[in-house]
Order: C-alpha cells, then structure tokens, then sequence
C-alpha cells in the first residue's frame, strides 16, 4: 500500500511584504519618491524657490502614496482596477439591461 499524495494549493499566493507595504506597491513609492526628487531638483534649477520645488516633489509622492494605501494595500488584485470601470462606465460587472433580451435564450429568428 502506497501513501497517496494529493496536491492542494493551499500556499498563501502572497508576493510578500517589506515593512508592511505588499509586493510590488513598493516599487511604486519609490518610483514616485524617486520622480518627486528629481522633479524638485529640476523646479529648482529652473529658478522656482526651493519651497515650491519640494511641495511639488512631496505632492507627487503623497498622490502615489494615497493610491497604494486606499486602492491597492490589502485589497483585491484587482480592485483599482474594477473601481476605474465602475466610475467611468457605471456598471462594473453588471449587465447592460437595455441590451438584454426578455428571454435570454429565446431565438430571435423563430416565431412562437
């Protein structure tokens, strides 16, 4: 008699965690502390006051921030995503009621 071996899946599909921030969220904070510094560095070489060119820097930062903390860190994968659909569209996974048909599988063609 053999032991059977039956594969589960039951592993956690998480792409893991640096300092509390999942998986590829982090690489867009620091995309964006990245492009804030250089776009404060370049507001500043073109003669804006060093103020202005680190709101600006620190502006960019804080939007990405609040897009990875709001609508992707500990949400679905797709939950952005699905929230942008929604707004612009109104339906999400809905179906259109207008393009349906009273009786779905009806054949347009045959007469009752």
């Amino acid at each position: 008699m053999s032991l059977r071996v039956t594969s589960t899946n039951s592993g956690d599909d998480s792409s893991g965690k640096i300092w509390g921030i999942e998986g590829n969220n982090l690489f867009i904070l620091l995309g964006a502390l990245i492009f804030g510094v250089a776009l404060a560095l370049v507001l500043k070489k073109n003669g804006y006051p060093i103020s202005i060119s680190v709101a600006a820097g620190l502006a960019l930062l804080a939007l990405a921030a609040g897009y990875v903390f709001w609508l992707r860190q500990g949400r679905p994968a797709a939950y952005d995503r699905d929230l942008l659909e929604l707004l612009l569209s109104g339906k999400g996974w809905e179906q259109d009621r207008k393009k349906q048909p009273h009786i779905p599988l009806q054949n347009k063609g045959a007469k009752s």
